[in-house]
Parts: structure tokens; C-alpha cells; sequence
């Protein structure tokens, strides 16, 4: 699967919004082929805005289970009516960091190179070489 033609050097909001779409399409037209269209969806929903549920008793001394009456299901209700709200746009939009600090960044190149140091060790024999190389990369 090709979602974006090269070049891949774009590196702007444009270019990763275009990128998500694509994604997004892709991802969307799988869903509808598999029987997970919209209108499945939301007759599934509307469903859990009106779940019911059975529960099971065993009173003590017997070996028949008493069944309830169907009973209101509000912990499924309430994430249905969530999950309602936020399909609809009524929730503000969550946000999600997407860079890095600076301390992360920095920790980020020391990681780096100190796996560029391990390799250079384990391929250079002469330990003088070795330090000398270490040290540059410091």
C-alpha cells in the first residue's frame, strides 16, 4: 500500500495533513468493505443507548439460578452517549504533544551517541584508536 507519492522530503503541516487523510480514506474504505459501515455503526449505538442487562442469582441452598427482569444497562449507556457526544464534535478537541523538549532532545543525542561509541568499540581493535574516536564524538 502506497499512501503517498515520492518524493517523501515534505516535511510540512500541509504535507502531514495530507498524509493523514490519506490514511484515514484508506483505513475508512477497509472498514466499509468488512460490513463496519456508517450506517452498521450507528444502528449499534443506538442499540447500547438502550442496553439492558440480565443478571444471574443463585440463592443459597438451590441449584436454580433466578433471572431478573431486564434491567437497565447505565454503564453501557453512558459510554455509548460519550462515545455519541464525541462523534458528533460536542467534546473540544484533544490535544496531543507533538515535539519534543529540549532535555528530551538532549538525552535523545546522548543516547545516540553512546550506541555510535559501543559500535565504534566493538569494531576498532586498537584501544587508542578507540578512545581517540570516543572523544571526537563527545
Amino acid at each position: 500500500m502506497v499512501l503517498m507519492e515520492p518524493p517523501f522530503t515534505e516535511a510540512t503541516p500541509e504535507a502531514g495533513a495530507k498524509a493523514g487523510e490519506e490514511i484515514f480514506r484508506h483505513y475508512a474504505g477497509r472498514m466499509d468493505k468488512k460490513g463496519l459501515t456508517d450506517d452498521y455503526l450507528i444502528k449499534k449505538l443506538k442499540a447500547e443507548l438502550n442496553a439492558k442487562a440480565t443478571k444471574v442469582f443463585l440463592p443459597k441452598n438451590s441449584r436454580k439460578p433466578v433471572y431478573s427482569d431486564p434491567l437497565i444497562n447505565w454503564d453501557t449507556r453512558q459510554k455509548a452517549r460519550m462515545d455519541a457526544h464525541k462523534l458528533k464534535g460536542h467534546y473540544p478537541a484533544e490535544k496531543h504533544q507533538v515535539g519534543f523538549d529540549q532535555e528530551q532532545i538532549q538525552a535523545a543525542f546522548q543516547w545516540a551517541i553512546q550506541a555510535v561509541v559501543g559500535v565504534i568499540s566493538n569494531a576498532i581493535s586498537d584501544h587508542a584508536t578507540k578512545e581517540r574516536i570516543a572523544e571526537d564524538l563527545r
